[in-house]
């Protein structure tokens, strides 16, 4: 949308994820018994480092839930092209400075991998659905 290839599109933004397909996904975990929790607000930083302890409690002091680094701009971007976009947000490990352990990337790496075969499911039951 720079105006070359598509018009310039303001877009609202109040809440960056598709509800229907946020719920369908939801609905999927729960089918498969896989945990979920709603509502829930993600907030989305620049990566690849890991927050420090002072931004997750100001993050958390802002009513942030959830934080990763892969939200952004792909909601953004999707909302502007009218494609419905939700996001799956496992959560593989305790923010800094909540936990009493330094985060290392092999837990991190491990934590991810554990979630994958969950991630699988709940998509290929939206997907047929």
């Amino acid at each position: 949308y720079d105006g070359d290839y598509l018009p310039l599109k303001h877009v609202d933004f109040t809440y960056p994820f598709d509800s229907e397909l946020a719920r369908r996904l939801r609905s999927a975990a729960e089918a498969l018994s896989i945990a979920t929790v709603s509502p829930a607000t993600y907030a989305c930083t620049q990566g690849p480092r890991l927050e420090t302890a002072a931004e997750i409690r100001a993050m958390a002091s802002q009513g942030a839930d959830i934080v990763g680094m892969t939200a952004m701009p792909e909601a953004c971007l999707a909302r502007e092209l009218d494609i419905a976009y939700s996001s799956i947000c496992p959560i593989i490990n305790i923010a800094a400075g909540l936990g009493s352990d330094i985060l290392d990337e092999k837990e991190l790496r491990a934590g991810a991998a554990a979630m994958v075969d969950s991630i699988q499911k709940i998509t290929l039951q939206v997907l047929a659905s």
